[in-house]
């Protein structure tokens, strides 16, 4: 081995070390946290379950499930939530305990913690006849809300993406629509009857909202602000964001995407509220405008 050989297999040697270190280190801190988690404090328990969200160890879900047991309905709607996000997780041996745990909640008066449970059994059991899930015309593609973005399944390969890119943290009311309150999925993602593609209803902030189209064998299609104010020929010194500004009302007409964009269009001390009708065409990604109102 000369000199160059044995420097980059030293360099190797390094990384690997110091990667088994960190995953070493992420395992110790995740043992801590799932001990918290049988914690009597109530808020122990909750401050637990809010560190391991986001953690893929294969001890979550049955650590979860033992939190199902526990007070508050808090810890018990983010325990849901961490159950459903790992379906692929739990073995089909397993599926009798976990849909028995999650059952007696599907009926309780908090609409948020029935919402999580609805959720989770219907990833587990792959029966997907739930409001929280939304399914293709062909059953090919699943869609729901994981940590506030859309995720995708694919049912013939049991596998899964988050679509998009994380929302600022700072700001609860971006991201996809159903991240608020943990409301249904269905209502917010309109697939198109024929082709594999889907419109999903996306909010900037809490004044803004968009739209993403996601389509088989081409990814997602943005809707930036920019490009909707483009095609009815405005800039965004021409609009009064802050006085709303949404993309809604989506459906899909033969093989084109038609949409409302509502806007508020400020010149000087004049302001008008808009409603452009406007027509997206997957073939060509061009978007045009076919009519336009002025709001009462």
């Amino acid at each position: 081995m000369n000199a160059l050989s044995s420097r980059i297999f030293a360099v190797a040697v390094a990384l690997m070390a110091a990667t088994f270190s960190v995953e070493a280190e992420e395992e110790k801190e995740t043992t801590r946290w799932l001990r918290q988690l049988e914690s009597p404090d109530m808020a122990v328990r909750l401050q637990a379950i809010e560190a391991l969200q986001t953690s893929l160890d294969p001890r979550i879900p049955g650590a979860c499930l033992a939190a199902l047991r526990g007070e508050g309905d808090t810890v018990r709607r983010l325990a849901l939530r961490a159950i459903g996000s790992r379906w692929h997780q739990i073995p089909k041996s397993r599926e009798g305990d976990f849909t028995a745990a999650i059952t007696p909640h599907l009926r309780t008066a908090d609409e948020g913690l029935a919402n999580m449970a609805s959720r989770a059994r219907a990833l587990i059991t792959r029966d997907y006849d739930s409001p929280m899930v939304s399914v293709s015309r062909n059953r090919r593609w699943v869609i729901y809300e994981r940590r506030g973005l859309p995720c995708l399944i694919d049912t013939r390969t049991s596998t899964e993406e988050l679509l998009g890119w994380p929302m600022p943290e700072a700001d609860m009311f971006s991201g996809f629509k159903p991240r608020m309150a943990n409301r249904e999925v269905q209502p917010v993602v309109h697939w198109h009857p024929r082709q594999e593609m889907v419109a999903l209803e996306i909010f900037l902030h809490r004044r803004a909202s968009t739209l993403w189209v996601w389509r088989y064998g081409a990814g997602l299609k943005v809707f930036a602000v920019d490009d909707l104010l483009a095609a009815v020929g405005h800039r965004r010194d021409e609009i009064r964001e802050v006085a709303g500004f949404h993309a809604r009302e989506p459906k899909w007409k033969g093989a084109t995407l038609e949409f409302q964009l509502e806007f508020t269009l400020e010149r000087g001390s004049e302001e008008k509220e808009m409603a452009a009708r406007l027509q997206w065409n997957p073939a060509t990604d061009t978007l045009r405008e076919l009519s336009r109102r002025q709001l009462p």
